[in-house]
């Protein structure tokens, strides 16, 4: 069904997307308390690992464009994810690869097409460095997983590493995202099933959200790994939860059902749980203009 013809106004959109969100954070309470009940209550565990060097690397390239570190830049897991991405969200025939975008790169060619963002990754170099360097130094394990924790069922164990890679390139509207990635032969491509990673675009994170880099560490970043956690260490529970294997609903409304529930949550868990659904959505008419455009 390529045309779904959705009969519901903005209200009761919210009223759908509020519901579901509710249902799903009791729904993982719920489940919470049925564990400890029985005595088989299971431990979250969630080691992450930071990979910043694609970074630390195009840094370095831009002060000197350096063949040499051209090609470290390429052989990077980040550089590799983040091309994958951008060559499977555009889908165009002639997309340049991402070494011939290195090689002909010119920071005043105002007309040439930059799928990659390498013109906005070097605008935004100094601010993107001074939020990687706080960003090596942040401590996600305490910040980030105790915010999420509640939220996710403990009938199962889930013992996690979560890979996270910081870049300064990728798909434009692409701030942070969770993808499946598999590797082969010391490629890493993305896949529609493999290993969930975070991958995070540092300079669209300090184009858009301001120049104060303490507060972008600390509410954007913080907020974005909290919402693509939630999605990463959820989609592992729904792997092996017994329930979501044998009853998952796969047909449309199904499937949208699910994607309002795990984005909701990962929605409220990104916001710090400090603002109210319906207040934040009433306090203007941004939001219900853009769904009305994207419900046409």
């Amino acid at each position: 069904m390529k045309n779904v013809i959705l009969l519901l106004n903005s209200n009761n959109l919210l009223f759908l997307f509020a519901i579901i969100v509710l249902i799903g954070i009791c729904s993982c309470n719920q489940s919470k308390t049925t564990d400890k009940t029985n005595g088989n209550s299971k431990e979250l565990k969630i080691k992450f690992n930071i990979h910043t060097k694609s970074s630390d690397l195009l840094f370095k390239w831009f002060d000197k464009q350096s063949d040499t570190v051209l090609m470290e830049i390429l052989e990077q897991p980040g550089t590799q994810i983040m091309e994958g991405i951008v060559a499977n969200t555009l889908s165009q025939n002639e997309l340049p690869t991402f070494h011939d975008e290195l090689k002909n790169f010119s920071n005043n060619d105002s007309v040439k097409s930059d799928p990659y963002g390498l013109k906005l990754a070097k605008l935004q170099r100094k601010k993107s460095s001074l939020l990687l360097d706080k960003i090596k130094e942040y401590d996600f394990q305490i910040e980030i997983v105790n915010r999420i924790r509640t939220y996710i069922p403990t009938d199962y164990p889930l013992d996690i590493i979560c890979n996270v890679y910081f870049v300064l390139t990728g798909w434009e509207w692409g701030d942070a995202m969770v993808h499946e990635i598999t590797k082969t032969n010391n490629k890493y491509k993305v896949t529609e099933q493999g290993k969930s990673v975070i991958i995070v675009n540092l300079s669209i994170i300090t184009s858009l959200y301001g120049d104060d880099i303490d507060k972008l560490l600390n509410d954007n970043i913080s907020n974005t790994m909290s919402h693509e956690l939630f999605h990463l260490v959820f989609a592992e529970y729904q792997n092996v939860s017994s329930y979501w294997i044998n009853n998952r609903d796969t047909t449309k409304i199904g499937q949208l059902v699910e994607i309002i529930q795990n984005e909701g949550i990962a929605h409220y868990l990104s916001h710090n749980q400090k603002q109210n659904l319906i207040e934040n959505y009433n306090s203007s008419n941004e939001l219900k203009e853009r769904e009305k455009e994207a419900f046409k």
